[in-house]
């Protein structure tokens, strides 16, 4: 694995477009987890960047690469949300090609860099169960589980045709279905 040198920078208009494109990338990505085939939602995902953008609430910061140009060089993006005394990393997204590499962690480092900054003494994150990864990457940056339960009750039999499957945090065994 080599490490790139990644600048995280506060998010600026001119780049919507950049931002919009990777949020539909991270919807679809969300989709595949639950073996939902999604494709990219640009509307949607336009939509929802205009939600953070203009509620004070959140932060949006990007991550890329000085020496690619301004367009092709955003990489990644994160969605820092203060709610009160609390701050959540709300969402993080790296290309997959630029995955372990170094950026993910370069922007959790920033993230808690703001929040610290901020006066703030945790950041919270909300991970899918299934998100396997995620989970692996922020236990080796230091985050706790401290609680991870999502129920659901399948009333159109589409359950039928699914495998259970275990994922096992520390001691703790979550159990979720995984389509065929």
């Amino acid at each position: 694995m080599s490490k790139l040198h990644v600048k995280i920078e506060k998010f600026n208009t001119l780049r919507k477009q950049v931002v919009v494109i990777l949020l539909a990338e991270l919807r679809v990505y969300f989709g595949s987890l639950f073996n939902i085939d999604q494709k990219l939602d640009i509307s949607s995902a336009t939509s929802e960047l205009e939600q953070y953008f203009t509620d004070k609430r959140f932060h949006i910061w990007v991550a890329k690469l000085p020496e690619l140009e301004q367009e092709e060089g955003i990489i990644g993006f994160m969605v820092i949300k203060n709610e009160d005394e609390v701050s959540w990393l709300e969402l993080m997204y790296v290309r997959p090609e630029f995955r372990r590499k170094g950026i993910g962690k370069a922007m959790v480092r920033k993230a808690e860099e703001i929040v610290k900054s901020s006066g703030q003494k945790t950041l919270y994150l909300w991970i899918h169960p299934q998100n396997d990864n995620v989970i692996h990457f922020l236990d080796k940056c230091g985050y706790n589980t401290i609680n991870m339960v999502e129920l659901c009750k399948d009333f159109d039999g589409n359950g039928q045709n699914e495998q259970n499957k275990t994922l096992t945090i520390n001691s703790h065994k979550f159990l979720w279905r995984k389509k065929k």
